[in-house]
């Protein structure tokens, strides 16, 4: 099963940002906030079912006093197949969702399963693991 970084799936355009996450009212990203808050997922593995699975960012919350977040779904597409049937009025099937979380103040970030609610990485601000837990599910679920 193949494994991408954040940075890998940003360099290969497979991983979008939602324009609401620029647009909402309180809380919003801009490009440079949004290309930092990234950035501290740049080192961490994502693994997937098959190569063509691309992550869409919808919704977030850029607050980086406090935490701040990222949350997306997990497509088994390409954005180029995902947009094809979304025009051809396909509802797509969703792999999972994901949670990209950052605290600056409790130097931690963690990258999660929303549904699940069970960490897969939580590392400090070095990218040093702190806290591990059984991968089990994440196979099951993406892989």
């Amino acid at each position: 099963m193949p494994e991408y970084t954040i940075a890998d799936l940003l360099s290969q355009d497979r991983l979008r940002l939602h324009n609401s996450l620029f647009d909402q009212p309180k809380f919003a990203f801009d490009d440079e906030s949004a290309t930092s808050f990234l950035a501290k997922f740049y080192g961490d593995l994502i693994t997937f079912a098959d190569r063509s699975s691309c992550v869409e960012i919808y919704s977030g919350k850029n607050a980086p006093a406090s935490t701040s977040y990222m949350v997306g779904w997990l497509w088994p597409y390409t954005f180029d197949d995902l947009e094809t049937r979304r025009m051809n009025g396909e509802s797509p099937r969703v792999l999972g969702e994901i949670s990209l979380e950052h605290n600056e103040s409790k130097n931690i970030h963690k990258i999660s399963d929303s549904r699940l609610q069970t960490n897969v990485v939580q590392s400090d601000s070095d990218g040093k693991p702190v806290a591990s837990v059984s991968q089990s599910w994440w196979q099951r679920i993406f892989g």
